[in-house]
């Protein structure tokens, strides 16, 4: 797809296909102002959207990720030149500059979840040979050190999720790096500190990195063992005594088009919980309550929502649940309850019905 003898790196996807990254050869053979000089883009079903840069068009830039409603974040060159490379959010065919953490000269931004709040790192100086590095997360037009693990001056977030969680790698002194994860409830933790116990013919295991976790907080990790053997790990979050949990949603609800649907998805764990409905990821203004109501049904109001649910132990995402425009205004309707009778032992009941009319 990179043609005109150019070069690509994708970097992001959103589950509407678009890809975002940084190439060489973008549109009709456009190899950025200095040649060889790499833009970020935007791919949209194969056609290639030249980002730009912050303030200098013979800068470099990349993006890192991007959400489901279009907003992209990454790196960018800016007028300052090299060293001052600074984090960027495009939204609506605007580059917005983040700046930096205080007292620091570069920036970038490496993922961005649903509601907008933005994960990265922020460096005191690219030159040096060891610079400070802090992991960042971006919200509100403000930016926030997450710092590091104890011993650590050496820091990067890579992603974030709908539930605001960042996970990354740390130092911790001596030159060795640990896996994190952070949310606002806990702080920053050493993904080593929750491994669950065991022995390995390979040795003993540390996480030297996390790059990736989605909404359940399953985590797509790195680690070695003592036996310098490197493998891939999907890490499971243990479950906590309280803590909100969800049942998986099978299938999709289909609704007739102008008709209401009430979502509902209640989770287990210690009451109270507060509620956050999100579509496709982002927050939904004033949709608070364990309920969502959707009146007038149509193909812009069809799709995947989630239920947040949090208490004091902590915050968990429901499965999603599908919304589908059904391809008539009747849907089906159970008429008629004509047996009700014991099947077997026990209280094995069965029972049968008719349902006509409709696509349901």
């Amino acid at each position: 797809i990179y043609g005109n003898g150019g070069t690509g790196d994708a970097y992001g996807v959103n589950d509407q296909a678009q890809i975002v990254g940084s190439s060489t050869s973008l549109i009709n053979g456009y190899t950025g102002p200095i040649e060889g000089t790499p833009h970020a883009f935007l791919d949209v079903a194969g056609t290639f959207y030249d980002l730009g840069t912050i303030g200098n068009a013979a800068a470099k830039s990349t993006a890192y990720g991007l959400n489901n409603i279009g907003q992209i974040v990454g790196v960018s060159g800016t007028s300052a030149g090299y060293g001052y490379d600074h984090a960027f959010l495009y939204s609506n065919g605007t580059m917005v500059d983040l700046g930096t953490l205080p007292g620091y000269k570069f920036s970038a931004a490496t993922a961005i979840n649903g509601s907008g709040v933005i994960a990265g790192y922020s460096e005191d100086d690219v030159t040096a040979v060891f610079p400070a590095r802090h992991a960042f997360i971006y919200s509100g037009g403000t930016m926030k050190s997450i710092g590091t693990l104890p011993g650590g001056t050496y820091c990067t977030a890579n992603a974030i999720n709908n539930l605001g969680q960042i996970v990354g790698n740390s130092d911790c002194g001596a030159g060795v790096n640990h896996g994190f994860l952070y949310s606002l409830n806990t702080g920053m933790i050493d993904l080593n500190s929750n491994l669950s116990s065991g022995t390995s013919k390979l040795g003993s295991l540390t996480i030297t990195n996390a790059a990736g976790i989605n909404d359940f907080g399953l985590i797509a990790a790195t680690g070695f063992y003592s036996s310098g053997v490197t493998h891939a790990f999907l890490m499971v979050p243990n479950a906590v005594s309280g803590a909100p949990s969800f049942l998986p949603i099978s299938d999709p609800l289909s609704a007739a088009p102008g008709s209401t649907v009430v979502l509902s998805s209640p989770p287990s764990g210690t009451a109270p919980f507060t509620y956050q409905w999100q579509y496709y990821g982002e927050n939904i203004p004033g949709a608070t309550a364990k309920y969502l109501i959707l009146t007038d049904i149509t193909a812009a109001t069809a799709g995947e929502y989630t239920l947040i649910a949090t208490n004091s132990v902590g915050t968990a995402a429901s499965y999603p649940i599908v919304v589908q425009v059904a391809n008539t205004t009747t849907v089906g309707r159970l008429i008629d309850i004509s047996c009700r009778a014991q099947v077997g032992s026990g209280s094995n009941i069965l029972i049968t019905g008719f349902a006509v009319g409709g696509a349901g």
